[in-house]
């Protein structure tokens, strides 16, 4: 039986439209610790700007590996079926909350450089399962043949924000934190509203209390993105070097002056001004980020375009 040991922050301020704003907080770390704090900080700041919350700790969930079978796409691709996994474990439970959220606070400490195991598994679960451009080309063929929709809260926008907790004091210890979590939201394309790196808080009141005040801000601002329209949202933190993932990770390619982002997928020109390193971004290669739906797209036309056309010309060559 699956037990969710969720914690609750109603709301006290009145909801937009009526409807009730819902975040769902996910904890990777264990129960009660550091991790789970900060997560809890970010409720109480979503609570307070007027959503629904939810704690989920997924430390005791059973969450099992992806074996990829690739049973979950082939259902809802080919056989007019929603999106279902093999495993018999509480993954499917989760997937509810998510869905049934507006927006996502996921909360996951630093082990080895990067998150936790646990959340890789969830990931690589959930993403690859729930591409947000592929549903949506497959409900449209759907539709067109008169079959079931997809669930439509597989196609509603969501917002997310992340909170990566390190013990380590220095940020070079927890640098694969926020990058790979990331990988949460991307496919169900997701809008980043906030992100938070917490390192050097273990052993100082003032810097934890500092993050702790940070985190709350970060509730906040999930909650106001809630029924905005994405491209409009102005980034509430420190920017990064991309501007599209604001992470500082760049992929030198040994051609000229061109750098790529590693999360985006996007290249850009680097230059030195003023004796400060400087990198350009151009807005063509923004929109085709893999946090946008341009770079989304362009995943959907390799896998899925691609193939057909060229199976199509193969069949065409032979029969002259």
């Amino acid at each position: 039986m699956l037990h969710f040991y969720i914690t609750c922050y109603p709301s006290h301020h009145n909801m937009k439209e009526g409807s009730p704003m819902k975040v769902l907080g996910l904890n990777f770390g264990r129960d009660r610790q550091q991790c789970e704090s900060y997560l809890v900080k970010a409720l109480e700041g979503a609570a307070a700007a007027g959503a629904e919350t939810e704690l989920v700790r997924m430390c005791n969930l059973n969450i099992k590996r992806c074996i990829g079978c690739g049973s979950c796409t082939r259902g809802w691709i080919k056989e007019g079926k929603q999106c279902k996994c093999i495993h018999k474990d509480d993954f499917q439970a989760v997937m509810e909350k998510i869905l049934d959220a507006d927006a996502i606070i996921v909360a996951a400490p630093v082990y080895v450089l990067a998150p936790t195991g646990m959340f890789k598994d969830f990931v690589d679960r959930m993403g690859p399962a729930h591409d947000f451009v592929v549903m949506y080309n497959t409900n449209i063929e759907r539709i067109a043949k008169g079959q079931d929709p997809i669930d439509p809260r597989a196609l509603k926008r969501k917002y997310v924000a992340y909170i990566s907790v390190g013990g380590a004091r220095v940020q070079h210890w927890v640098s694969f934190g926020l990058p790979t979590m990331q990988t949460f939201g991307f496919p169900m394309h997701m809008k980043v509203v906030d992100q938070l790196d917490i390192y050097g808080a273990y052993g100082s009141p003032a810097r934890a209390q500092m993050f702790a005040e940070r985190a709350t801000e970060l509730g906040g601002n999930v909650t106001a993105a809630i029924g905005q329209d994405p491209d409009s949202l102005v980034w509430p933190a420190e920017p990064g070097t991309c501007p599209v993932c604001h992470g500082n990770h760049l992929t030198i390619l040994g051609t000229g002056t061109q750098v790529e982002c590693p999360i985006c997928g996007i290249t850009g020109e680097m230059a030195i001004v003023d004796d400060e390193i400087q990198v350009t971004f151009s807005a063509e290669q923004q929109y085709h980020s893999r946090l946008n739906w341009g770079g989304l797209e362009d995943h959907y036309n390799e896998l899925h375009v691609e193939p057909a056309r060229r199976a199509v010309a193969a069949a065409a060559a032979a029969t002259e």
